[in-house]
This record gives structure tokens, sequence and C-alpha cells, in this order.
């Protein structure tokens, strides 16, 4: 029997569970913290965001690819040592938590804000944390069919935004470095916690079902680490 039978992901289900990790977070604050920093350059500071996590990602893959069937927490023991492996494996863990800590805190203040304005917040964080507990319970296979879930849910989404595009006036985008490189550099920032979430390549790919990936692979010239 497979290690991880159980918790088998269909290639999908990788994909939208980092996808959810990286989108959620940010999709409804990052554009009110770009322009209160870099105003009308925000749209910079997000394509200098999205470099750096794309050099970071290239990064993860290569590691992958080298250390098949290990996960960060193999891997920190066998760079760091058995002592300094460990306390990097709890400096992962907090992260994971403070990260966790982040995503309820912004999901109940924007909920709260926006539609229970009257409900206590602590009430808004317990009607949260109900289904998160009861969809954690089900283990890793039934988080992934929760994200291809919401994922189906949201498609309407960017739907919604491309039929304002008629009525974009791009002058607003100009003038461009209007208040130099700082604000922009500044504003990169505020876009980290949205492109944060491709380090769960490093815990889900283990659980990647061989076959969905290989045939995925065969209609993609990269070689999967999978």
């Amino acid at each position: 029997m497979k290690k991880y039978a159980f918790n088998e992901l269909t290639v999908f289900q990788y994909i939208y569970l980092i996808h959810g990790a990286q989108v959620g977070i940010g999709v409804l604050s990052m554009p009110r913290e770009l322009a209160e920093v870099a105003g009308t350059d925000g749209w910079l500071s997000i394509l200098i965001g999205w470099f750096a996590a794309m050099a970071v990602s290239l990064v993860i893959i290569g590691i992958m690819k080298r250390y098949p069937g290990k996960t960060i927490v193999d891997l920190q023991p066998l760079f760091l040592g058995k002592w300094l492996g460990k306390v990097c494996v709890a400096g992962i863990a907090v992260y994971c938590g403070f990260a966790s800590f982040t995503v309820m805190a912004n999901t109940a203040a924007i909920v709260n804000t926006w539609i229970l304005s009257q409900t206590p917040i602590y009430m808004v964080v317990i009607l949260l944390a109900i289904p998160a507990y009861m969809v954690l319970q089900g283990g890793l296979r039934v988080l992934g069919r929760y994200a291809e879930l919401i994922f189906y849910l949201t498609l309407w989404m960017p739907i919604v935004l491309v039929t304002v595009l008629p009525k974009t006036n791009w002058l607003y985008l100009l003038p461009v470095f209007k208040e130099g490189w700082w604000p922009i550099l500044a504003g990169t920032k505020s876009t980290v916690l949205s492109f944060l979430g491709f380090e769960l390549a490093f815990f889900l790919y283990l659980f990647c079902r061989k076959s969905s990936m290989q045939s995925l692979v065969s209609l993609w010239p990269i070689r999967c680490p999978c």
C-alpha cells in the first residue's frame, strides 16, 4: 500500500491548492494597499513581486528535481545537520502558523467590515473556524477537493472584471515613476503575502497522483519534479 494513498491529490487539486494559497489572501486588499503606497505606479510593484516569486518558484522546482521524494522538512537536517535542521523546521512551522493566522484574521476582518458589520469579530472567527475545522478533519484529499470546488465557483469573477475593460482609461497608469523607485519598491512589500503560496509545493508534490501528473507532463515540454 502506498504511503500517501489516502491523501493522494490529482494534478488539478495540487494546482488549485497552491492557487488558493496565493490568490486568496490579497485579492481584495492588495489594490488598496498598493494605491496607498505606490499610487499609480502600483502595477510596477506587482510586476516586480511577480518576477521575484517566479525566481523563487524556479529554485523550489530545481530543488524538488534534485531531491525527489523529500519535502523541505526532510531536506533541512540533510543540509544543516540534525540540530540546526530541527531549528529551521520549527521556524517553518512557526511561519505556517503565522500565515494561517494572518489569513484567518484578514478574512474575518473583511467579512466583519463588508458583510456582518453588526456581528462581533470573535463570532465571525468562530463561524469561519467551524467549517475550516470540518474540512481539515477530512485530510489533504478533502482539502484538495474543496480547493477545486472553490476555484470553479469563483470562475465568474474574472469575467466580471473583463466586462469593464472597454471603459478603462489607460492614462491613469501614467506617469511612470512619478515618485521615483522607492514607492514602487516599498509597494512590492505589499505584494509579498499575495505571492506567497508556491512554497506549498515542497509539501504537496509527494501527494500528487503519479498517473495524473505524468499525463499532464506528456503535454508539457518541461519535466515535472513529481
